[in-house]
This record gives structure tokens, C-alpha cells and sequence, in this order.
């Protein structure tokens, strides 16, 4: 059986604040188990946020402080990895809006931001 403080530590959570939001997620009956990722608990909280919001409460300030941890971590990958996905979404514009056989002149920046990310995190 997983714990909330083991699942927050695997995906890297700011050891201060674990055993705050492990706390506040038992209490809102919130499984470890079913939670594979962080993207997969942020699902389930704007579930809970839009619910709550209908009935006027707010959200603890431990779960603000885990979607503002989360964007953090989006923020920090995007940056290091900006020439890849600027190949890979660069491409695939061009891919949409080629017609025919030109279309290979978008696949071939997809490829390249592909392997640039698969090597800066040691894939291949």
C-alpha cells in the first residue's frame, strides 16, 4: 500500500510541504493508488475545484500550493527543452498545412525535436 508522503516524494514534491498536502489529500478521501502521475492528481483536484466552486468554498492552500508547484516543474521542462518542442511544433504546423508529398519537409523538424529530447534526457 502506497502513502500520499512516498507518491509526493517519487514525483520530486518539495519535502516542506509533503506532509501537509499527504494530510489534506487523505482527508479528502483522495487514493494513492489511483494516482499515477502528478497531471493524473491535477485532474481529480480540478474535479474537486469546480465542484467546490459551485458550492462557494475555495480550494485548501495546500493543493494552490500543488498546482503552483506543478506549473513550476511544466515551466522549468519547457525551458529546458524549448529548441526541441519549438522543432516538433514548428514541424507539425508545417506538416498540416502542406499538401502532398511536401509534407515530409514538416516530419523532418518532428524527427529531429523527437531525438534532441529523447538524448538531453538520456533516452538514446
Amino acid at each position: 500500500m502506497v502513502t500520499w508522503e512516498e507518491k509526493l516524494r517519487s514525483w520530486n514534491f518539495p519535502e516542506e510541504k509533503i506532509q501537509s498536502l499527504a494530510s489534506t489529500l487523505e482527508e479528502l478521501g483522495f487514493d494513492p493508488e489511483l494516482h499515477a502521475t502528478p497531471f493524473d492528481l491535477a485532474r481529480s483536484l480540478r474535479i474537486l475545484e469546480r465542484n467546490l466552486r459551485i458550492t462557494g468554498l475555495t480550494l485548501p492552500k495546500e493543493i494552490e500550493d500543488f498546482f503552483k508547484w506543478l506549473f513550476e516543474q511544466i515551466r522549468k521542462f519547457v525551458e529546458e527543452n524549448f529548441a526541441a518542442l519549438s522543432l516538433i511544433i514548428t514541424g507539425g504546423i508545417a506538416s498540416a498545412l502542406l499538401k502532398g508529398w511536401t509534407k515530409v519537409v514538416g516530419i523532418i523538424p518532428v524527427v529531429g525535436g523527437v531525438v534532441l529530447l529523447l538524448r538531453r534526457h538520456g533516452i538514446i
